[in-house]
């Protein structure tokens, strides 16, 4: 998931590519629209969780919602070629994270790096795992459109119930995270 948005997002030209041998599905379409609906400030649902079954395309969508999100102009395209509104002006920053990666910061850690941020949560990695609260997420995200994508978390919780923290696990910290 990282890898691919970094690629296509680098170059406009491989984003437009992706779109050009992909089709938009039914679900896909659902989720452009009501997180496009979102990042425009307009829409109520703030998480939305794709459960297909195994293969059935949930980093393939997110690729698609995170490549339109940064990239105004290919996403007007895209969306009115597929007849749906387009409500949000501008451009997102998009966090991508996949549980196939342990960083060594923790996932939350992770997604401070990737805003740019890693020393506003340095102090929930640096001397072992803490967790932030709600006020330190919302001071980290502040106003700005932000696309946060969590792809292939179960084998990272399998990994991370299995390391002891305190009373608890890493797998205790990151949900409270």
């Amino acid at each position: 998931l990282i890898d691919a948005l970094t690629a296509a997002a680098s170059s406009s030209d491989a984003a437009a590519v992706f779109f050009k041998t992909n089709q938009i599905t039914g679900g896909m379409r659902l989720l452009l629209e009501l997180g496009f609906r979102r990042l425009a400030g307009k829409g109520e649902q703030p998480s939305f969780v794709l459960s297909q079954a195994m293969g059935g395309g949930k980093t393939h969508v997110m690729i698609a919602l995170g490549l339109l999100a940064q990239l105004p102009t290919l996403r007007r395209r895209i969306l009115a070629e597929a007849g749906l509104p387009d409500e949000f002006d501008g451009a997102a920053r998009v966090v991508a994270i996949t549980g196939r990666r342990n960083p060594a910061h923790y996932i939350w850690g992770e997604v401070a790096a990737q805003l740019k941020k890693p020393e506003a949560f340095r102090r929930f990695w640096a001397e072992g795992p803490r967790a932030p609260d709600e006020s330190d997420w919302k001071e980290l995200l502040g106003t700005e459109p932000t696309l946060i994508m969590l792809d292939e978390l179960p084998g990272w919780f399998d990994y991370a119930v299995a390391q002891p923290v305190g009373g608890g696990t890493l797998a205790n910290v990151a949900r409270y995270a």
